[in-house]
């Protein structure tokens, strides 16, 4: 080795210590908390940034809710990447630039909102509200009215975030065509989402191709299998929309995917696995003069760029869908892996394949796991027997990652836990929060509610103890042989609210249709219904069968 390369490498080796040093030292520097706007009802100043901005204490990212509509996953050294806003259009009026409704159009906040709705060490929720416009008009506003805030099409979102630096995105679009709604094709074609880096403003003196590698995005299955696409040359030309479909090959169906940014951080996305499910490239509406489709067009370095276009990712389907709403679910976050596609296929199983859950013993009674809020749900039923022992029958195709579990009627004390009879301080790995009162899906009202958030991975099954913290287990372990042994007393022990009781998961008959579900409420008429897969539907009680409707009455009587 000459001594100029033995300099070289020494010098390129000390660039990548200084480097992971300072990362940790930013991650160090941060907490897991949101910063910024907590009411809902405030109107902001146009393209106010970072209206509210969300940081990790695992790492150094952030991600940035800057109005109208763009919320940013901004790496560590700065990259903004964003998975863009639902929109909308009126076939009649055509699919060109600038004939979307959507909420990016909102420029001067009308409409849009975005606030901090909870935080606790555990957990953290903001919201983001608005209207699909174009100009002064909301879409479709002259339709029957479905959504709360007034005609026409209206989002809600929620960003669900875990100390992990992951993310839940769940979007609801109120719409009084949603039936007849579907990707481009149906009679009322909605786009959910989209992939991009978005300055906002151009960035002078870049391209592109200084932010992104050749190998802009790895596509990456369930199964771990992966393939990183390589757009250096483009496999578009433009206008080539008949040839986008297949741009991927046996890969574009992949539900989860690496965004391969120039840093140490790179974001990632992961989707259900659904019906018809297309990743596609970006399709270059202009003369291309970058490593990928960018806006304005013909940018130049001298110029900059404010906007490339990576891609898209849609379904035949939707996770959700009633007579006035769609709605949309995906995952979010960051790795630092170098080949990070076993540990996110893991990741994607660990949350569309969640393993079982059982009550092994305590006073609580399971209610499976909640693919939305990505958490198992528990009400707490005895304070006789305070501790809960959990039992996730985890295994290769349903792992456990860093699971969250939700458990009503728990009260005000904070918690202990034990992994498989092993204790966990609280601290970085166990995290606890409380909610006076948490809103469900269906209108059902949690109160006295804990959070407990665990850093723990298994493919084994695995059994978490939580207690109220001073209480002494009222479940000793099981005994090698014999009878087990009474639980001690547990005295001056308060008991918790008392939940109110969820029916157990039933068949539901419409017509010749039958489904199996438990009831979540009945409001106005119409029975909330939740399936084994977390997908809620509302059935009119009208159209139900004789035997559910007398089921609904004797549940209104107990209620």
């Amino acid at each position: 080795m000459n001594k100029k390369f033995r300099a070289k490498v020494i010098a390129t080796a000390i660039a990548i210590v200084a480097t992971t040093i300072s990362c940790l030292e930013q991650a160090r520097s941060q907490k897991f908390q949101a910063v910024g706007n907590t009411d809902p009802n405030h109107r902001a100043a146009p393209n106010k940034q970072g209206e509210v901005v969300v940081t990790f204490d695992t790492m150094p990212t952030r991600v940035s809710f800057d109005l109208p509509g763009h919320i940013k996953l901004i790496t560590e050294n700065g990259i903004p990447y964003t998975n863009g806003a639902s929109e909308t259009y009126i076939t009649s009026e055509g699919f060109h630039e600038g004939a979307s409704y959507e909420s990016w159009n909102d420029k001067d906040n009308k409409y849009s909102r975005m606030w901090i709705e909870s935080q606790n060490p555990a957990r953290i929720v903001v919201r983001h509200r608005c209207a699909l416009i174009k100009g002064d008009k909301i879409c479709h506003q002259e339709k029957r009215q479905v959504a709360p805030y007034g005609p026409g099409n209206w989002t809600d979102e929620w960003y669900i975030f875990h100390p992990d630096g992951t993310h839940i995105r769940r979007i609801k679009i109120w719409s009084a065509v949603a039936r007849e709604s579907g990707r481009h094709g149906a009679k009322y074609p909605y786009e959910l989402e989209g992939m991009y880096l978005w300055w906002g403003a151009p960035c002078s003196g870049k391209m592109a191709s200084d932010h992104l590698e050749d190998g802009v995005i790895t596509l990456v299955k369930m199964d771990g299998a992966h393939k990183t696409i390589n757009l250096n040359p483009y496999p578009l030309k433009e206008n080539e929309y008949q040839k986008m479909a297949h741009a991927y090959g046996e890969f574009s169906n992949s539900n989860i995917h690496v965004i391969n940014t120039k840093s140490k951080y790179r974001p990632w996305r992961m989707g259900r696995v659904g019906r018809g499910l297309s990743v596609t490239p970006y399709v270059p509406v202009h003369k291309q003069v970058q490593l990928v489709p960018c806006f304005p067009p013909a940018t130049t370095r001298q110029s900059g760029y404010s906007v490339a276009g990576l891609g898209q990712m849609n379904w035949g389907d939707f996770w959700q869908q009633t007579d006035d709403s769609m709605s949309e679910i995906w995952r979010n976050g960051f790795t630092e892996s170098k080949d990070p596609t076993n540990e996110l296929a893991a990741l994607a199983r660990s949350w569309l394949n969640a393993p079982a859950m059982t009550v092994a013993r305590g006073g609580a009674t399971g209610h499976g796991y909640d693919v939305g809020a990505r958490a198992y749900l528990l009400d707490a039923t005895s304070a006789k027997q305070p501790e809960i022992r959990l039992r996730l029958a985890a295994s290769p195709a349903s792992p456990v990652v860093n699971p969250t579990f939700l458990i009503n009627g728990w009260g005000n004390k904070t918690a202990q836990l034990k992994i498989d009879g092993k204790a966990v301080p609280r601290g970085p790995d166990f995290r606890v929060g409380h909610y006076e009162t948490l809103g469900e899906e269906g209108g059902r009202q949690w109160k006295d509610v804990l959070i407990v958030w665990v850093k723990a991975q298994s493919t084994r099954p695995i059994e978490f103890a939580i207690r109220p913290e001073g209480a002494r287990s009222s479940n000793p372990p099981e005994s090698s042989g014999g009878d087990d042994p009474k639980p001690p007393r547990t005295p001056n022990v308060t008991r918790p609210r008392p939940p109110s009781k969820v029916p157990a998961y039933r068949k539901w008959t419409s017509g010749n249709y039958s489904i199996r579900a438990r009831l979540i409420t009945l409001v106005d008429g119409v029975a909330f219904l939740k399936k084994p897969d977390g997908k809620t539907i509302k059935v009119p009680y009208s159209k139900l069968s004789p035997a559910d409707q007398k089921f609904l009455d004797d549940w209104k009587k107990r209620k």
